[in-house]
């Protein structure tokens, strides 16, 4: 059982870093409707107003459209190669998704992308092109008269994981890592950080990883804000079982086992499901803290005693209630609840339940921008 286990993990791993070509971390174009090139700028500059200094930045359009060049264009005007109509469609586009995938998803798909891989398929005149360095930023605006700007999220700066691997597969080359720990590639030294030296080395050392490869070449230049979903990438990361010790071994994990080889045993009948609830349900040890009819209640008492299982219900039957419910009551026996959602709406319903029963202080959100290391460390050191 553990065996198929780890074969099974294996395979849906490598399976989430999505190796096609439709992959925008592996074959990057910016689409019709939504993106931004960024032209006639430094890179090296640019990654140091956003993440070094932590400066917001706009976006200018074509200078041949715009010749009233501002004193501070280089440091915190973007250039593009747009008109201004093309420019601001585009921004509202980008705009309306990323928002989308906060609110659906809970998670920042934006990025400005830094340098650009130029690669070939085997058996493939196309050329293809791939981001190497990401940036997770915010666009936003305070009104619909102003400008969009942007910023650096505070979340890590990533490579690109699924050209690495790519490229390791089908062609033996090595890709260096880009550290989140210390935001810059392996055996960065003091002189590297200076402004926009951690990207110019970083980009560097790819440049030699690929030199004398027929068909590869690094273009340091290219500059792109678009949207690049991690969710898989960091399942990828999760899934890395050589991050864990024996004990903690996905394979071992009789719950994951049960769910991908041996299946869950059939629980009998709880007596409280046939009898009288009030029997079971001491005022005493009782955690309501919000309303709760009979099949509610059945339910938080299941909780409470399975390993495993599955409530159901159509819309407007209270699902949300009792998940606050057997919340409240697994923290007040001592127990700790990891409370995750697909849709960003179903976290804030619970999370606002909480709240007005005066049990807020006891959450820590972890999604979207809350999830950002400043905002936990002061949230920790809040309670």
């Amino acid at each position: 059982g553990q065996e198929r286990a780890q074969v099974l993990e294996v395979e849906d791993r490598e399976a989430l870093l999505a190796m096609t070509l439709r992959n925008p971390l592996l074959n990057y174009r910016t689409l019709k409707g939504r993106g931004v090139d960024i032209s006639g700028e430094h890179s090296g500059q640019v990654y140091d107003t956003l993440v070094t200094q932590g400066k917001a930045m706009s976006f200018s359009p074509s200078r041949s459209e715009d010749e009233s060049v501002e004193a501070n264009r280089p440091d915190l005007v973007l250039q593009t190669p747009h008109t201004k109509a093309d420019l601001d469609r585009r921004l509202l586009n980008t705009y309306y998704v990323y928002r989308s995938f906060i609110e659906e998803q809970g998670v920042n798909a934006l990025c400005i992308a830094f340098g650009m891989l130029k690669w070939r398929e085997p058996k493939d005149d196309r050329e293809l092109v791939a981001p190497l360095v990401l940036v997770p930023v915010e666009l936003e605006r305070t009104n619909v008269r102003e400008l969009f700007r942007v910023k650096y999220s505070d979340e890590d700066v990533t490579g690109n994981e699924s050209l690495r691997v790519r490229l390791n597969e089908s062609y033996g080359i090595k890709l260096p890592e880009w550290l989140p720990d210390t935001e810059g590639p392996e055996g960065a030294t003091d002189a590297d950080e200076e402004p926009g030296n951690v990207l110019d080395a970083y980009l560097a050392e790819v440049a030699r990883a690929v030199e004398g490869k027929p068909g590869f070449a690094v273009d340091t230049a290219p500059m792109a804000l678009g949207l690049f979903s991690f969710a898989k990438y960091r399942m990828y990361v999760d899934l890395d079982e050589s991050r864990r010790g024996d004990d903690f071994k996905l394979a071992r994990n009789p719950l994951i086992s049960s769910l991908l080889t041996d299946g869950f045993d059939a629980r009998p009948p709880q007596p409280y499901e046939s009898q009288s609830l009030d029997d079971y349900l001491e005022p005493a040890t009782t955690f309501h803290v919000v309303d709760a009819d009979g099949s509610q209640s059945t339910a938080i008492l299941d909780a409470a005693s399975s390993p495993a299982l599955v409530i159901q219900g159509p819309p407007g039957t209270g699902k949300s209630q009792t998940i606050t419910n057997i919340i409240a009551d697994a923290v007040a026996h001592k127990r700790t609840v990891l409370f995750v959602a697909e849709k960003l709406a179903a976290l804030e319903v619970v999370k606002r339940r909480m709240d007005q029963c005066g049990l807020g202080q006891l959450c820590l959100e972890l999604h979207s921008n809350k999830a950002r290391k400043a905002d936990v460390l002061a949230e920790l050191d809040r309670t």
